[in-house]
């Protein structure tokens, strides 16, 4: 649990760290997705 306030504070805090940081996440994710199911739209 303090894991999870300490995100949030982190991303109030930081939100152009963690923006960036998220996307790249996601895109890496999304495209890894894509590739192996072709239909990640719901993520």
């Amino acid at each position: 649990m303090a894991e999870q306030k300490n995100s949030k504070l982190h991303r109030q805090a930081s939100q152009p760290y963690g923006v960036p940081m998220k996307g790249s996440k996601k895109v890496k994710n999304r495209n890894h997705s894509r590739q192996k199911k072709g239909a990640s739209h719901d993520m």
